[in-house]
């Protein structure tokens, strides 16, 4: 066997020496595009790269130091279990939790979570649907029952009317209502819990229902300018302490990556603008079950640790995951678990939460992000022409937008562009599923006729698992 020095030893040649090579060995037409990769937003992506002397460095980034906080996943289907997955994620190593699903039934839900939870020491996050506004208050009574300090409690709600009316095609209520009640709950709530989160914006929801990574950035840009619009705060910096920005973790690695690192530079150009002074925004990468298969679930573990590194890379603040096997069946003990275990071996294992701004050192990904940051500040710009996210939605600009990239992608997926392994690519031929479980979909298709057209939530794989299902 060769020694390490024998093997390091070889001349290493010049980019001349080996771009000669590349060129004698193919056509020029086969070389771009063997060295030319295109994206979901039309932004090239070269597998060799140069410095581009046009594209400035992304020096307003924010410089990240510290690993994402690792937050479970709990879809709240039976409340009698509460307790046993408190005791497993906390001992488990989950460092907040986050609540999906229904509004809890019993009425002593908050009064029992809160006696085996600290979220003075561990955050809190809900998602309750239209109990969101409700929870707040009811939350701020508990906790004075268990003698806990409300401002030291940590954590928020994903409470976001706007991206409720654009994926149900109505208000609940009118819209003046709900611009009423939404500045109700963020008067009230900075007020009972001032350092809890009030607005979560859902940018994954987007995202899944086929917006591009660049769109999914603009439309959360443009969410929140509506909510400053509608708010009118009279500081726009504490207001924005209140809000944080729920981005899609995908599958393909350098997207990602360069999506978490774009986001603060057009939070930062944004906020420059309207000549406000910016800080972190906070960002949460939910890791998006959209290209889930219900076939081999195993493959999703792996998809998720590709999802987790990426984001983390890009310096997300909190990882929140559903469970591999949700779009298989409920979660279980074990799919919590081995969920779970994906973030822990990314900081332990790994050592990934030694380092600072991991993806800022990287001339490859400073390019991509800056590239990417300037199309989803396009489309952000696209958006208000037409009056604003509120205007685009109800004269149906913005859902004209996500259905032209959901298109793009499932075509790309039937040309082997997106190959997915496990379903286009190595299916198992021999696994079968006799029925395929609802999705906990985070906005469940409305019925009947709506004043606009309601945006519907997607996922890629679910009519190739169809396909499969054997009766």
């Amino acid at each position: 066997m060769q020694s390490w020095n024998e093997l390091t030893g070889w001349p290493s040649g010049t980019f001349e020496d080996w771009l000669k090579l590349a060129q004698a060995s193919n056509t020029e037409e086969e070389l771009k595009k063997a060295l030319t990769w295109t994206d979901e937003d039309d932004i090239q992506v070269n597998a060799l790269y140069l410095p581009d002397p046009d594209l400035k460095p992304l020096n307003s980034t924010f410089p990240r130091t510290s690993f994402p906080t690792l937050v479970q996943w709990v879809w709240l289907k039976e409340e009698s279990e509460m307790q046993r997955i408190l005791e497993e994620a906390l001992g488990g190593g989950a460092e907040a939790l986050e609540f999906f699903g229904d509004f809890p039934s019993s009425p002593s839900f908050f009064s029992d979570l809160l006696s085996g939870y600290n979220p003075e020491k561990n955050p809190l996050w809900f998602d309750f649907g239209e109990g969101n506004s409700a929870l707040l208050f009811i939350l701020f009574d508990e906790l004075g029952r268990h003698l806990l300090n409300p401002d030291s409690v940590r954590g928020g709600v994903n409470y976001d009317p706007l991206t409720a009316a654009a994926f149900s095609g109505k208000f609940d209520i009118s819209e003046t209502e709900t611009l009423r009640t939404l500045r109700t709950v963020l008067q009230e709530g900075t007020s009972l819990l001032p350092a809890f989160h009030l607005l979560g914006l859902n940018g994954v929801s987007y995202y899944e229902a086929g917006a591009s990574p660049a769109l999914e950035l603009a439309l959360s840009l443009a969410l929140a300018d509506a909510y400053l619009e509608a708010v009118q705060p009279a500081s726009p910096e504490e207001f924005w302490k209140k809000i944080h920005f729920r981005l899609a973790a995908d599958t393909e690695f350098p997207v990602t990556l360069a999506k978490f690192l774009a986001f603060p530079v057009l939070w930062k150009n944004y906020c420059a603008a309207l000549g406000i002074q910016a800080d972190q925004p906070f960002t949460t990468a939910v890791l998006s079950r959209h290209w889930f298969s219900a076939f081999d679930v195993h493959n999703n573990l792996v998809r998720q640790t590709l999802q987790s590194v990426a984001a983390t890379l890009g310096g997300c603040d909190a990882l929140v995951a559903e469970t591999y096997d949700v779009v298989k069946q409920p979660p279980t003990r074990r799919s919590y678990r081995l969920t779970r275990n994906i973030p822990l071996l990314l900081r332990y294992e790994s050592d990934l939460a030694e380092c600072q701004s991991l993806g800022a050192g990287s001339l490859f990904f400073q390019q991509y992000a800056g590239k990417m940051a300037q199309k989803a500040w396009q489309y952000f710009l696209e958006i208000q022409k037409t009056g604003g996210f509120l205007k685009a939605l109800q004269n149906g600009f913005i859902q004209n937008l996500i259905q032209k990239k959901l298109q793009n992608r499932i075509s790309r997926l039937n040309s082997l562009k997106a190959p997915v392994v496990g379903a286009t690519r190595y299916a198992n031929p021999q696994e079968e599923l006799k029925a395929l479980p609802l999705l906990p979909f985070r906005y469940p298709a409305p019925a009947g006729t709506t004043p606009f057209e309601p945006l519907q939530e997607y996922a890629m794989l679910r009519k190739l698992d169809e396909m499969r299902i054997k009766p």
